[in-house]
C-alpha cells in the first residue's frame, strides 16, 4: 500500500499530539491566574478548538484528496478515451460494456449507446465463439489469456484483433479493460508472407529439379552434340529466322567455312548460288515459314564457290509444351550420285541409238543375206549361182560394217562413262 492511503490519518495523529501536548500548558498558564471560570470554559473550548480544528483540517484533506482524484480520474479517462487503440471495459459479471473509448466507436462503427447496451459476445465472431466460452468458464478466478481473436463490426467485416486484458474496480464493479489492437493487415502479411516462403520452397525445390534436369539435358546435349559432330552427314542448325546457331564438324570441313565465318550467317543466302533452283529453293523457304518439315535436292555451293548437289532434310524442333525451339537440317551430299545418274541417262540413251540401228541398218543387209540365200538354194544354174554368191558376200559386208560400227560406239560409250574397264576387241 502506498504512503497516501495513510496520509489524512496520519495527518490527524499529527495534530492531536501536538494539541495534546500545548493544550494543558496553555490551560495551566491561565489557571496560575486564579481565573476560576476560566478554567472549565477552557476545558470545554480546548475539546471544542480540537473537534472543530480537527474536522476543519480533515474537511480541507479531504477536499485537496478529492480533487487530486477528480483530476487524476479525469486525466484516466481521458488518457482511456484519446489512446489510438479501441479499449474497452466490460462486466465480470454479465460481460455487458461499461465503457468504449473513441478510437472503439471509431473501429467497430457502434455509437456509444449501442455499445453500452452490447455484449463481448457482440462482437466475437461464431468461429472465436469456442475461445469466448473458455473466457466466460475463467470468470473473476483469472484473467482472460490474451491472443488473437476474431470479432465483427457493425458493417460485417471480420477482423483479426490481439488482445491484452487488465482487471480493475470501475464504478464499484470488478470489470476487465481490454485493449484491443487490430492486426488483420498483420495476420494477412504473415499469412501472405508464410504463402510466400511456401511458393518459394516450391520454387527452390522445382529449380533444383529443373537445374538437374537441364544438367542432365546438358550431359545429354553434349553427348549427342558429340555424335552429331561425328556424323559424315552435313548437319544445321537454324533459328526462326534462318540465322544458322550450330553446324558439325563435317559442314565445316566439307564447306571449308569456320564456325566464326558461319554462325550468325543465314542458311539460305550463305549456301545458294546461280545454279540453285529458285522454284525447289522458295518451296523450303515457304516450308521453313510454316514450321513444317521439307525435303529436297538442291545445288549448294562451298566456301570456295564450288557447287555440290546435296540431299536435304529440314525438321522444326519444338519443346515439351509445343513451342517450337529451332530448326535442324540434315544434308547427305550426293554429287557423285548426281554425275552417276547422268552419266547413267547418256549411256541408256546411247544403247537406245545403239538398238535403233541394230533394229534399222543390221537388218537390211541381214535381209538380203536370207534371200540371198533362198536364191540360191532355188538356182540351177551355174553363172546365176555365182552372182548369187557374188551378192551373198557383198551383204555379208555390208553386215559386218554395221557391226563393227556399232561395237565402236558402245567402246567409245563405255569409255566415256567408264563402265567398263576395257573396250571391246571388234576383230574376229
Amino acid at each position: 500500500m502506498h504512503f497516501r492511503a495513510f496520509s489524512i490519518p496520519l495527518f490527524f495523529l499529527l495534530f492531536g499530539t501536538i494539541w495534546a501536548l500545548v493544550s494543558d500548558p496553555i490551560i495551566h498558564y491561565f489557571d496560575n491566574k486564579d481565573v476560576t471560570d476560566f478554567y472549565f470554559t477552557s476545558e470545554i473550548g480546548n475539546d471544542l478548538t480540537f473537534v472543530f480544528g480537527a474536522a476543519f483540517l480533515l474537511f480541507l484533506q479531504i477536499r485537496k484528496k478529492r480533487k487530486t482524484f477528480l483530476l487524476s480520474e479525469a486525466q484516466y479517462r481521458s488518457l482511456f478515451m484519446v489512446n489510438p487503440n479501441s479499449m474497452v471495459i466490460y462486466s465480470v459479471d454479465n460481460f455487458q460494456f461499461i465503457e468504449v473509448n473513441n478510437a472503439a466507436i471509431l473501429k467497430y462503427g457502434y455509437s456509444r449507446k449501442e455499445f453500452l447496451g452490447m455484449t463481448i459476445k457482440d462482437i466475437r465472431s461464431a468461429v472465436d465463439y469456442e475461445k469466448l466460452d473458455d473466457d466466460i468458464k475463467k470468470g473473476t478466478a483469472d484473467l482472460p489469456e490474451c491472443g488473437l481473436r476474431e470479432h465483427v463490426l457493425k458493417s460485417g467485416e471480420r477482423i483479426i484483433v490481439s488482445l491484452q486484458f487488465n482487471r480493475l474496480d470501475f464504478n464499484n464493479q470488478l470489470c476487465i479493460m481490454a485493449m484491443v489492437t487490430d492486426v488483420t493487415a498483420v495476420v494477412n502479411s504473415k499469412e501472405k508472407l508464410k504463402e510466400a516462403l511456401l511458393n518459394e520452397q516450391q520454387l527452390n525445390y522445382a529449380l533444383e529439379e529443373n537445374i538437374h534436369l537441364v544438367n542432365k539435358a546438358h550431359v545429354e546435349s553434349r553427348r549427342m552434340g558429340e555424335v552429331i559432330d561425328k556424323l559424315s552427314n552435313l548437319v544445321v542448325l537454324f533459328d526462326e529466322n534462318s540465322y544458322i546457331t550450330w553446324v558439325n564438324m563435317a559442314f565445316l570441313e566439307f564447306t571449308e567455312y569456320s564456325m566464326e565465318e558461319i554462325v550468325g550467317e543465314k542458311t539460305v543466302e550463305s549456301l545458294i548460288g546461280p545454279n540453285t533452283d529458285q522454284k525447289i529453293f522458295n518451296a523450303m523457304r515457304s516450308a521453313i515459314a510454316q514450321r513444317i518439315p521439307f525435303s529436297c535436292e538442291l545445288i549448294n555451293y562451298k566456301k570456295n564457290g564450288e557447287e555440290y548437289w546435296t540431299q536435304i532434310s529440314i525438321s522444326p524442333i519444338f519443346d515439351d509444351a509445343g513451342k517450337f525451339e529451332f530448326y535442324i537440317s540434315v544434308e547427305s551430299v550426293i554429287t557423285q550420285q548426281k554425275e552417276n545418274e547422268k552419266k547413267l541417262n547418256l549411256q541408256n540413251r546411247a544403247f537406245r541409238e545403239i538398238a535403233w540401228a541394230n533394229s534399222h541398218e543390221a537388218r537390211r543387209p541381214l535381209c538380203s543375206i536370207l534371200s540371198l540365200i533362198e536364191l540360191l538354194k532355188e538356182s540351177k544354174n551355174e553363172d546365176e549361182r555365182n552372182e548369187v554368191l557374188v551378192l551373198l558376200e557383198k551383204s555379208s559386208l555390208d553386215l559386218d560394217i554395221t557391226i563393227k560400227k556399232n561395237v565402236r560406239k558402245i567402246n567409245e560409250l563405255e569409255c566415256s562413262v567408264g563402265t567398263f574397264s576395257a573396250p571391246i576387241n571388234n576383230h574376229p
